[in-house]
């Protein structure tokens, strides 16, 4: 599936639900992120379940929806590009220029693409360390044409075209618990 399919699936129809679809995409972006963070932190801990508690948890503190079944249903309608959004979430919706150094929008937007590659990738291919487990996104989501290249870093570019390192503080980590059965206590 194409970007230009997504796009034309709507094309000439009102989108009288453009909030909620606005809204819909940052969550599942926030939720995905989340999940790759978890992923670094602890693998033991990262599955949706949890992802979908901390963004609850966040949301809530900052007095933003964010109810459970609201982020699962997001989610589901989403996951089809849930990489681009969580792209645009770790880059907290910024996109940037400096054409000081040849960074134009073009550079710039190609290395949101590149980004978005690395965390549909990861998605695609990760697995949590449970037997029956699977990665996180399914293998029919959007992503860029094969002949695709990202850009050639050049000199004084801005950090982009990759992922930084990204934490969770201790006190959402310690709210958590390994998916599974409890140990049995001899």
């Amino acid at each position: 599936m194409t970007l230009w399919h997504l796009i034309l699936m709507h094309a000439g129809q009102p989108l009288t639900d453009l909030e909620e679809r606005w809204w819909g995409g940052r969550a599942t972006g926030e939720t995905f992120k989340t999940f790759f963070a978890l992923a670094n932190a602890d693998p033991a801990l990262a599955f949706w379940e949890h992802a979908v508690t901390i963004v609850k948890l966040t949301a809530k503190s900052f007095n933003v929806k964010g109810a459970r079944t609201k982020l699962l249903q997001a989610r589901d309608r989403f996951l089809p590009v849930a990489h681009l959004w969580a792209a645009r979430s770790i880059r907290e919706g910024q996109f940037v220029q400096h054409p000081e150094v040849g960074y134009d929008a073009t550079a710039d937007f190609q290395s949101f693409l590149t980004e978005a590659e690395i965390l549909r990738q990861w998605g695609q291919t990760w697995r949590p360390p449970r037997k029956t487990s699977e990665p996180p996104l399914p293998s029919t989501v959007w992503q860029v044409p094969e002949d695709w290249e990202p850009p050639t870093r050049q000199p004084g570019w801005p950090k982009t075209g990759m992922i930084p390192h990204l934490t969770l503080s201790e006190e959402l980590l310690a709210e958590l618990k390994p998916a599974g059965r409890p140990r049995k206590l001899s």
